[in-house]
């Protein structure tokens, strides 16, 4: 098959001969693309050495936890990356979908350039955020929240110089940026419809996950009128034996009844607001994680029991930009799903700890100082039971509405607990379990972020 010929003519040499002067002075004369100095003064602002590539991966355990969380984004965009493939029959291409914070989810591309492309960071895991990898694509398409074509020596990484790479941003049901997809082709492949191919690509993503998103709605509210109903006909029932046999031990024993079945309602509502909040701008201030922490534990000491509770809780930590009430609610929810699941007997351990980390960024990268792996605050709260824990092939649906292992609760208390730290705090949450042992979930937070 003959070579495709370029249809973006812009003068490469010109182009280099100011990357250099940029290189070299911080500053170039040359005629450039604004979009292409804005990209390269960003790059140097970050620290990006232009003329090492050092990639950055997540590690096995974390590129797992990522691909899981964003499981439905890739499950929507995979058929989209494989039909955009087999349209670049005979050309050496690679086509990735990125997450909102730069890292490859998924990835298809022509076996020559997959083949040892881990040195590129051509693989599921890589970093491809503008503070790791340069301007490119994808990770400029995140910056700019809108397309972008980035040709040959446009690219401020040298090792990206023979490329031409184009992404388009992927948005949410509620207008949130959640990824990219990004097209790369040697420069003389490089062709500008396929930015027409790309766009139709992530039009037609979004549409799908928006429909995905009103069946969600729509099973959690007729899970949730169910879940109302239950409580519901305990209630009537109660009332009308207390009707029937009034002042009596038995009605108050009714009216007990009929407290426990209000409060379970009020829990109910309590996360299905939280759940219909997501998306939505919520007050935040400078919150002291542990205080929070230390106020869901008391709400959860009717739960107790005979449970050993060891708590962690220093008073000095640094301050998380959060909303207090979504915060309690989401702590309230992890532990008293432990405790539920110990059935009043066993040890719970609750942590919160001050962690300085890379930002997520792992192996090379990390031990190399890459730019980008800039040390950063964390606070990190953990919450251990020796409760029974949960089978393997139960874990990846442990976040999903009203699946649950346990005869108690509503069924969203993790669910809530995953939208409050992730979606609304812009953290992260993840559960580590072995039956038989215990459960342990970990909720990790940016320092005023």
């Amino acid at each position: 098959m003959p070579a495709e010929h370029s249809t973006l003519s812009l003068d490469q040499e010109q182009i280099f001969l100011s990357w250099l002067e940029f290189v070299r002075r911080g500053q170039t004369t040359g005629i450039l693309r604004e979009m292409t100095l804005e990209g390269w003064k960003r790059c140097a602002d970050l620290g990006v050495n232009p003329t090492e590539l050092v990639p950055a991966f997540l590690s096995p355990e974390e590129l797992i936890k990522r691909r899981q969380r964003h499981e439905t984004l890739i499950r929507v965009a995979r058929p989209h990356l494989e039909y955009m493939a087999l349209t670049m029959e005979g050309v050496p291409f690679v086509i990735a979908l990125l997450d909102a914070d730069g890292w490859v989810v998924d990835i298809l591309g022509a076996p020559e350039v997959l083949d040892g492309g881990e040195a590129y960071g051509l693989c599921q895991g890589a970093c491809w955020a503008e503070k790791v990898n340069g301007n490119n694509g994808g990770g400029t398409a995140i910056v700019k929240d809108a397309p972008v074509i980035i040709v040959g020596h446009e690219h401020f990484k040298q090792a990206y110089h023979g490329w031409t790479c184009l992404g388009v941003p992927i948005h949410g049901p509620s207008g949130e940026l959640i990824g990219a997809i990004d097209i790369s082709v040697p420069n003389e492949y490089g062709k500008a419809e396929r930015m027409i191919m790309a766009m139709a690509a992530v039009h037609s993503i979004e549409t799908e996950l928006a429909a995905e998103k009103v069946r969600q709605s729509a099973t959690l509210a007729y899970r949730a009128a169910h879940d109302f109903k239950n409580p519901l006909a305990v209630i009537r029932a109660s009332a009308q034996l207390i009707k029937l046999y009034p002042d009596t031990e038995s009605s108050l024993r009714m009216l007990d009844r009929i407290i426990e079945q209000v409060d379970a309602l009020e829990e109910l509502a309590n996360d299905l607001v939280i759940l219909s909040a997501t998306g939505r701008t919520v007050s935040r201030a400078e919150t002291h994680l542990a205080e929070i922490v230390r106020i869901a534990l008391h709400r959860c000491e009717n739960l107790a029991g005979k449970v050993e509770i060891q708590a962690e809780l220093p008073p000095d930590l640094p301050l998380v930009l959060g909303n207090e009430r979504l915060l309690a609610r989401a702590f309230q929810n992890v532990i008293a799903n432990a405790l539920q699941a110990m059935e009043g007997q066993g040890r719970l351990a609750i942590r919160v700890a001050g962690a300085v980390e890379a930002a997520g960024v792992a192996g090379a990268a990390r031990a190399a100082g890459v730019a980008g792996a800039a040390l950063t605050g964390r606070v990190i709260v953990e919450v251990e039971d020796t409760g029974p824990g949960i089978p393997e092939e139960v874990l990846p649906r442990i976040f999903e509405p009203f699946f649950s292992n346990s005869r108690q609760g509503t069924g969203i208390g993790l669910t809530v607990a995953r939208e409050v730290v992730e979606e609304i705090h812009g953290g992260r949450i993840s559960i580590q379990s072995r039956v038989g042992e215990g459960t342990k979930v970990t909720m990790v937070f940016p320092v005023n972020a």
